[in-house]
């Protein structure tokens, strides 16, 4: 169990230690027993309410526990409504507990309706989630072969010898401005780029100076040829 959780449970418990303070050394109204059958069962469904919200938000906390910082970011709104109801549901079970002249049930009855109300929210709030995260990722799935090749091209470009370095750097900038979004479509462009890139970096690595130079029109073709594409399934 993360930090973040082991803060959230710190809170949980510190909020139903002020809810049982006030509930029982708080003295009663004049005219109004405190510790009736009412007072009981309004104590006993506000706890189960307590306990409610502590077992939704280690459920929907753990979630948030991801080693990526983005799902991690996306995940903070879960936490801010798990403070929020728990808050909420100390000050209406306080109130209720500690004025004897209100009927101690209704406060259980709205703690658990906002108990309720959470875990729909947060329901909600995690579809919502999941649906950002699979987006991201395809985005992430779809990106990576510009991103793969940049970081070729940079590294074919770092160890160019001096007289092919003006071709390396113009194949690098030419992949590193490309569109970076990829499509089922450009299978075959990408195929071709990617085969005759590599053909590029042997002859770079072999110094063959008029075999690079013609594979590197073949390369920044190729890439041409694929931003058009990109443009158009646009």
């Amino acid at each position: 169990m993360k930090k973040t959780l082991w803060i959230y449970i710190a809170i949980w418990a510190f909020c139903l230690a002020l809810f049982n303070v006030l509930a029982f050394l708080v003295p009663a109204l004049p005219d109004y027993p405190k510790f009736t059958a009412t007072f009981w069962i309004g104590y006993a469904l506000t706890t189960v309410a307590y306990i409610a919200n502590l077992i939704a938000s280690i459920n929907f906390l753990s979630g948030s526990q991801s080693k990526d910082a983005e799902k991690r970011f996306y995940r903070m709104p879960l936490i801010q409504k798990g403070l929020t109801s728990l808050i909420v549901m100390t000050v209406i079970g306080s109130i209720c507990v500690a004025i004897s002249a209100i009927p101690t049930f209704i406060g259980a009855i709205l703690c658990i309706g906002v108990v309720v109300f959470h875990i729909i929210s947060v329901l909600k709030t995690s579809v919502a989630i999941a649906e950002v995260e699979r987006v991201g990722e395809n985005v992430k799935q779809k990106t990576q072969f510009i991103k793969l090749l940049t970081v070729d091209a940079s590294t074919l470009d770092s160890r160019a010898s001096s007289e092919a370095k003006a071709l390396t750097h113009k194949v690098y900038e030419a992949i590193r401005y490309a569109d970076p979004m990829s499509h089922d479509a450009l299978a075959d462009v990408e195929s071709e780029l990617k085969i005759a890139f590599e053909n590029f970096a042997k002859a770079i690595d072999s110094n063959d100076i008029i075999e690079a130079e013609s594979l590197a029109h073949t390369v920044l073709a190729l890439v041409s040829e694929r931003n058009a594409k990109c443009k158009a399934l646009k």
